[in-house]
């Protein structure tokens, strides 16, 4: 997951939300929150990616195994689509190190897949095991909309939870 208590050695999972400022330089600093899960002690180095839904995700390196395990299956091997989908995910891709203030540059490619511009909002979102940055209207029109088959959350919530039906 992400970071560990090291107490318990229990996964402490990315969550919350904060909006900071791209810099005019195209960096963003990482909130605190969610940068002191990072693993990594004074290196802490991030893989930058496409993420679905018009956002961008920023995965711990030390979940980059992990993700490309599941990418070296071999459907991605054989079938045209998961190659496509692939080399979206990976395309504009980097790996960063955060510098002494906490922020990753984000290249052009990135910015523009996200909607995002140098000195306007980002809303930067833990979700579990990665780090998403998003467009603020992007993304609070993503969070409010209801799914394609018009379930609100509640109802959503009733389809995934409720035992033995498929969402």
């Amino acid at each position: 997951m992400s970071g560990e208590n090291e107490a318990q050695g229990i996964p402490i999972p990315f969550l919350g939300q904060k909006t900071v400022n791209l810099d005019d330089k195209g960096r963003l600093a990482i909130p605190s929150s969610l940068r002191d899960l990072l693993p990594g002690g004074d290196v802490k180095r991030v893989l930058v990616i496409n993420g679905l839904d018009g956002c961008v995700f920023v995965y711990p390196a030390n979940q980059m195994n992990q993700l490309m395990k599941r990418l070296e299956t071999g459907r991605f091997l054989s079938q045209k689509k998961a190659r496509q989908f692939q080399r979206q995910l990976f395309y504009g891709s980097s790996v960063e190190t955060l510098d002494g203030q906490g922020r990753i540059p984000l290249s052009q490619l990135q910015t523009d897949h996200a909607g995002l511009e140098r000195k306007a909002p980002v809303t930067v979102v833990g979700n579990i095991d990665h780090i998403e940055l998003w467009n603020p209207e992007r993304y609070v029109a993503h969070v409010t909309a209801e799914d394609e088959d018009g379930r609100t959350l509640d109802e959503m919530a009733e389809a995934f939870f409720a035992p033995d039906t498929e969402a």
